[in-house]
């Protein structure tokens, strides 16, 4: 592999080291280094840049590259927007930077009351509750003067934030292994925890984005509102890997 990669390398070394059905399949490092060797041109990128102009306040998901075992988005963060707090279910995150500046929080993973892990457990397409108490672990900076360019989280490391807190728009890539298809959402404002389902949507000619859908099949938007994605009560939900000491089942009596 070379010592800088092209767009058309990167995705190269993907498919060949990404493989299984759960982050505890991956080569988390090595993954990380490679996204790091990563130098984009605009020109590498810019047809997956899409806005939604009716909204300023989404940020969009692009799909670059897609196929059983991850995807590969470019995210695309107007300036002040932030996505909501979320675990990734049994999947890798990787997130590197593309343009612009970012920030990543992560939060320890917070215990759950009894009400939503017994609403999982007999009816997980509308299982909806309230979370312990967020606490913030880390604050990372991607890009600008002494930025990181990748991090990477799963659900045994804690869930996250990534938010654009500058006046320019930026630019990420988030290799999803397996594809995040579900996730839980939780509120800091409100503790209330609930999941959120995603699917991919049909492509056009110029763009493929990411659809997510509620627990009745009602569409939510295929690039994200902000409001209204940290606003979701329902969905469906499953556990990560199949085992439970690796996810984040901690239960509030």
């Amino acid at each position: 592999m070379p010592d800088t990669h092209s767009l058309a390398t990167l995705l190269e070394f993907l498919k060949s080291k990404v493989t299984g059905s759960c982050y505890k399949d991956h080569p988390i490092e090595e993954v990380k280094s490679h996204l790091g060797r990563w130098y984009p041109r605009r020109s590498e990128y810019e047809q997956y840049i899409h806005w939604d102009e009716a909204n300023p306040k989404k940020y969009t998901r692009n799909v670059i590259f897609s196929n059983e075992h991850m995807d590969v988005l470019l995210m695309c963060w107007p300036p002040r927007c932030a996505s909501s707090l979320h675990c990734h279910d049994r999947s890798s995150c990787w997130v590197a930077l593309v343009d612009g500046v970012v920030h990543e929080i992560q939060y320890d993973i917070p215990p759950l009351d009894r009400k939503f892990v017994e609403d999982e457990m007999f009816h997980p397409t509308g299982a909806k509750g309230r979370c312990g108490q967020l606490k913030a672990r880390t604050v990372t900076q991607l890009g600008g003067q002494g930025g990181l360019f990748a991090t990477y989280i799963n659900n045994t490391i804690g869930i996250h934030v990534i938010e654009n807190r500058s006046d320019e728009p930026a630019y990420t890539m988030h290799v999803y292994a397996p594809g995040l298809r579900q996730m839980k959402l939780f509120d800091a404002v409100t503790g209330e925890v609930s999941v959120a389902v995603a699917a991919a949507t049909e492509p056009t000619e110029t763009h493929r984005g990411m659809q997510w859908t509620s627990c009745d099949g009602r569409p939510i938007c295929t690039s994200f509102d902000v409001d209204l994605w940290n606003r979701l009560q329902q969905g469906h939900s499953s556990s990560c890997c199949d085992e439970s000491n690796d996810n984040d089942s901690t239960v509030l009596v």
